[in-house]
């Protein structure tokens, strides 16, 4: 699940991405051309400025400044025009894609797949190559940050702890475990400018301070494991639960904040997003829903 201004980009088993216009609420298109899943997606304006996106009188003309980038377990990282859907470039990884972060600096993707390895994307070349870096297990998820004044990417495995590494060398700076915390498969990670937060399989979210070595600092239990999770740049987390709720943490007091969301229909999260104004779930129903975020409940907590 993405989102860019209007458009809610979402990635199906059907092996087919539907853009919603969240304004009405309406699907304005369907994305065809992968053999199996897709797993990842990114939409890049490629020439426009931020002033004609902005300036865009509708979600058609919107569309027409902006590219589709999608991985597929069928192994291929593809570029589409959004003005008609056609497909522009395929390149293939060899391996099924699991996910995928953008990179400005470099002007690239990197690709994460079941094997582990890790690819490059070149968006203006349409290259992939491998990256300086690789896991020792399926990637479950990739974030650039940046930490010890360092642009990063943080490596998410299924099998092994996180690491972070020099996104331009590839050099490990960092490898996320706790001495005192069994590891268990994480499902998301997001950065904040002083810690990395990572959401495991067994229902805890692990806090690292990425300014020291020994990096762990706190363990937060979850009544359902973490799906997917944001961080308002601020004070609190936001994370989507396997039950089919959305829980708010108050990082700044410790506290979870009641109450909790609801998803739609209360069928187990997959995915979630969260916007200025809104909330973007996707279940596990492959239903797609969002609701309008209320400043009033994350007043709650200062009370």
């Amino acid at each position: 699940m993405f989102s860019s201004g209007p458009c809610l980009f979402t990635a199906s088993e059907d092996a087919t991405v539907h853009v919603y216009d969240l304004k009405s609420g309406q699907l304005s298109m369907r994305v065809l051309g992968h053999q199996e899943q897709v797993t990842c997606l990114y939409s890049i304006a490629m020439k426009a400025t931020s002033k004609e996106l902005k300036n865009a009188a509708s979600t058609p003309e919107y569309l027409q400044h902006l590219n589709l980038i999608t991985g597929s377990k069928d192994g291929y990282v593809r570029q589409f025009s959004l003005s008609d859907g056609n497909l522009l470039h395929e390149k293939s990884c060899n391996q099924p894609i699991t996910c995928m972060v953008a990179s400005r600096p470099l002007a690239c993707f990197f690709i994460g797949t079941e094997s582990g390895a890790i690819y490059l994307y070149s968006i203006k070349n349409n290259v992939v190559s491998l990256a300086p870096f690789k896991g020792d297990s399926e990637i479950v998820c990739l974030k650039v940050t940046t930490i010890m004044n360092k642009k990063a990417i943080i490596v998410g495995k299924k099998k092994s702890p996180p690491t972070v590494h020099d996104i331009r060398t590839g050099k490990l700076i960092l490898s996320l475990t706790s001495p005192d915390v069994a590891f268990s498969s994480i499902s998301c990670i997001v950065p904040t400018n002083e810690y990395i937060y990572c959401c495991d399989s067994s229902k805890r979210v692990l806090v690292f301070d990425t300014k020291y070595k020994k990096s762990f600092v706190d363990s937060i239990s979850m009544p359902s494991p973490a799906v997917s999770c944001f961080h308002d740049g601020k004070q609190y987390l936001y994370l989507a639960c396997r039950d089919g709720l959305v829980r708010i943490y108050d990082c700044q007091h410790k506290t979870m904040i009641l109450p909790v969301i609801d998803g739609p229909k209360k069928e187990a999260l997959v995915c979630m997003k969260v916007s200025k104004d809104k909330f973007l779930f996707g279940n596990l129903a492959g239903e797609v829903a969002w609701r309008i975020r209320s400043p009033m409940r994350e007043a709650q907590s200062k009370k």
